[in-house]
């Protein structure tokens, strides 16, 4: 997992430990609200029904922009107001289509590809959550609705659906961000959006292009699509076995007591596609007392990009309890456990 899908991850768990009480409440009053306002919409079609959810959902994509504020700008300023700054912008659109454009107009549509494409769709937005603990994911380290991720594959859904009628320019800019950001995320180590918000991207611009006027286009590169989604497949299968043998990765208690005096080296490949490959240097050293301690840690190179601090913070905890039995960094346990092997390995060598 990258530094910046790592730094998302940490970023949700600040906001879901630090705003408890808003972060679960708030998301559980807006799902109900949307599950309400899409029924709403279905039952009674029209200019009314569709304006009060695209006003709702303009409110749904401030929260979300706020949250991606409040959880991310002390882990990474940058991209927290870049992400804050495009789920307003979002947010602006559907207000100024409720009140001037009005060409989005929410409804069942007949045609059944669409309707399987709609249905498919908002149910990875609402059970989106489900889907996270189905790959081990637990609270506060999970994203519920009024998050970018499951509030726009709900949304795409529900777009989707109302095709041809609808405003093209926005079902272009959530798809086309579900895609990017959804493959660059999903295949960089969170796979839930690789089988959730990446497919809803490439779903709803298969379903525009199809339907981008009245009479659907019949003729549609169905080799590309199949492809992308075998590749997408694919890619997703991979991640999952190398998350598997990253956290199974087995981490000996290792006595340090029974360790000789020295420098001793560690390296780790990384795993099966050398994702997490790490080399450091253990200094071994007697105390006053006679005893034997980890002294010092030191990281020789890593094929991660990650500030000298989270593998300081790591080192330190081993150090202080010289034990490698240690709480791993909150938002990368792979990662820290791959450090711990390489650490490992370094003992073995030491051992008398």
């Amino acid at each position: 997992m990258n530094t910046i899908v790592s730094d998302m991850l940490t970023g949700s768990e600040i906001f879901n430990t630090r705003f408890l009480h808003y972060s679960w409440i708030i998301p559980t009053g807006l799902f109900i609200t949307a599950v309400f306002l899409m029924v709403y919409a279905f039952r009674r079609p029209g200019k009314k029904s569709s304006s009060i959810l695209k006003g709702f959902l303009s409110l749904v994509y401030v929260f979300s922009g706020l949250s991606v504020w409040l959880g991310m700008h002390e882990v990474d300023a940058i991209s927290a107001i870049s992400g804050a700054i495009l789920l307003w912008f979002y947010a602006l659109l559907f207000l100024m289509d409720a009140i001037w454009w009005q060409k989005i107009e929410f409804r069942i549509p007949e045609r059944t590809d669409l309707k399987v494409a709609m249905i498919l769709l908002i149910l990875l937005g609402l059970l989106y959550p489900v889907i996270e603990m189905s790959f081990g994911y637990s609270w506060p380290k999970m994203v519920l609705f009024g998050s970018e991720c499951p509030t726009t594959t709900f949304v795409l859904g529900l777009l989707t659906g109302s095709l041809p009628k609808t405003n093209k320019w926005i079902i272009g800019f959530l798809a086309t961000n579900a895609v990017l950001v959804g493959g660059y995320v999903g295949f960089n180590g969170f796979i839930v959006d690789a089988v959730t918000y990446l497919p809803a991207g490439i779903i709803s611009w298969i379903m525009m292009i199809r339907y981008w006027k009245k009479a659907p286009v019949k003729k549609i590169p169905v080799m590309i699509v199949a492809l992308v989604l075998t590749a997408s497949l694919t890619g997703c299968t991979k991640i999952n076995q190398e998350h598997k043998e990253a956290a199974t990765l087995n981490i000996s208690n290792i006595d340090f007591q029974s360790l000789k005096t020295g420098t001793f080296r560690g390296y780790y490949q990384g795993g099966m596609y050398g994702w997490r490959e790490n080399e450091c240097q253990v200094t071994v050293d007697s105390t006053s007392t006679g005893s034997v301690q980890v002294v010092a840690v030191e990281l020789i190179r890593s094929v991660e990009d990650r500030p000298h601090s989270f593998f300081a913070e790591l080192y330190q905890r081993v150090i202080d309890r010289q034990s490698l039995q240690v709480d791993v960094i909150t938002g990368a346990t792979l990662t820290s456990r791959a450090h711990l092997k390489a650490l490992e390995n370094a003992l073995i060598k030491a051992k008398l």
